[in-house]
């Protein structure tokens, strides 16, 4: 009976599905608001359309279904109710970004871009930042991806943003071989953590994820010198900042393929192979149900080696050859580009 009450419900699914409490409920309320939403309101269908595909972004269905109409991202810009539209723009380069479509998410951030421009909007800025970051290091871009993760952390003065870009500048300086840079980021979000009283997965998650793949590089690191002590300790500390990777993946679906594939290889590094074969499997089939094209490549491409290495050239991965998860892999890293 309340005027506007769709997306009031609608709402209350964002807070829910961000902060990562209840997808279940999610679910619920968004049965509720779809048959509440005035769709003669522009706004008030975009917010339905925003936190629905929000709710099915990080559970991690990514069907092209969710999408939102690009009619009415332009009807609400042209009413300038910028919030919504921004937002949605934001998250939907980030899932065509993960899945490898980038020319399209490029196009996207360019609508981002119009935004920040015409309107001078500090939300459309950090979303045009954040999504940059993520296009360039998912193109291994890497140098560039680092600029911008430099200029995405000094732009914003607020700690959940902060701590979403220390996260990813940190995850950045390991691919660069940057162990030490990475370190002093990983630190800085520490202290973040440490003071903040709610930390949403949306934004932590990159803090884990970033952490255990230092502690794994440099659990391999120490494994490679024959340090024994430093082994033992390598080992431990990947061990946590593995359970917090993996706990904080569920809620946000785009970092489960890499979480995945990092556990596996840890457990590679444990001397495990059939556990890391059946974490690298799961890796894959998650890969899979988000189109997730670049993370699949990756994850082949590290099963090939490892199994090429260390006596296993015999295992399989779903009956590929060690051989044959390369060959995969390498084509499409072609195809992407």
């Amino acid at each position: 009976t309340v005027d506007g009450s769709g997306g009031m419900y609608a709402g209350a699914v964002g807070y829910l599905a961000y902060s990562g409490m209840s997808l279940g409920l999610d679910r619920r309320l968004l049965r509720v608001a779809e048959n509440l939403v005035n769709a003669d309101d522009p706004a008030e269908s975009l917010m339905f359309g925003l936190m629905n595909f929000l709710h099915h972004l990080l559970r991690g269905d990514w069907d092209d279904r969710h999408a939102v109409d690009p009619a009415l991202i332009d009807e609400n810009l042209r009413v300038g109710a910028l919030w919504n539209a921004s937002t949605y723009l934001g998250l939907d380069v980030t899932r065509r970004v993960h899945q490898g479509r980038f020319a399209e998410a490029a196009e996207q951030l360019e609508l981002i871009t119009k935004i920040e421009d015409q309107y001078a909007y500090d939300l459309a800025k950090s979303n045009r930042l954040g999504v940059t970051m993520f296009l360039q290091r998912e193109r291994r871009e890497l140098e560039a991806a680092l600029r911008t993760a430099e200029e995405y952390y000094s732009s914003f003065d607020e700690d959940l943003l902060n701590l979403l870009g220390l996260g990813n500048k940190a995850k950045i300086e390991i691919l660069l071989g940057r162990f030490e840079a990475a370190e002093d980021s990983l630190v800085r979000a520490e202290w973040i953590i440490e003071r903040a009283s709610f930390l949403p997965p949306f934004q932590v998650s990159a803090y884990w994820q970033s952490r255990f793949l230092l502690d794994l590089e440099l659990h391999e690191g120490a494994i490679g010198a024959g340090d024994r002590s430093e082994i033992s300790s390598r080992r431990r500390a990947a061990k946590r900042s593995r359970k917090k990777a993996l706990r904080n993946a569920r809620h946000v679906a785009w970092q489960r393929p890499e979480a995945l594939r990092l556990a596996g290889r840890y457990e590679w590094l444990r001397g495990r192979p059939r556990r890391a074969i059946r974490w690298w499997t799961e890796a894959l089939t998650e890969t899979e149900s988000l189109g997730a094209r670049p993370e699949a490549a990756r994850t082949m491409a590290e099963v090939g080696r490892r199994l090429r290495s260390d006596g296993e050239y015999g295992a399989r991965l779903r009956d590929m050859t060690a051989d044959q998860c390369l060959e995969q892999a390498a084509k499409l890293f072609e195809e992407l580009g």
